[in-house]
């Protein structure tokens, strides 16, 4: 099933990586203006070029930590001064401790949803 895209915009963060960049080219391929948000920009310089290879729309990349709120407002002001608006937002930033559970310490646990939430 093929489902455009075209004149929506949306956020993906975690996009540099794994499930977010495989989101951020999909949405690409079908046609929407694509943001792709992650800490590291060697990370989002690589993808935004994979992602711009296959994208119908526009592509940017920001860089933006998403436990720091006046970063995450920055961020969607960059975006959405790009775009006009934002129509789809999708929430992938996240990590994952590991280790065995009764070792894992509250401040990891924080950090994880800081990150998630």
């Amino acid at each position: 099933m093929q489902i455009s895209l075209e004149g929506r915009s949306a956020i993906i963060t975690g996009g540099s990586r794994g499930m977010g960049r495989a989101m951020s080219l999909r949405f690409a391929e079908s046609g929407a203006d694509v943001a792709i948000v992650s800490r590291s920009q060697d990370l989002l310089d690589e993808t935004k070029a994979e992602v711009e290879a296959v994208a119908k729309g526009r592509v940017m990349a920001v860089s933006c930590d998403v436990t720091d709120a006046a970063a995450i407002a920055d961020m969607f002001g960059t975006v959405n001064g790009e775009f006009g608006k934002v129509d789809i937002l999708v929430n992938n930033a996240g990590t994952s401790a590991r280790g065995p559970f009764e070792e894992i310490t509250d401040e990891v646990w924080q950090a994880d949803l800081d990150i998630k939430l």
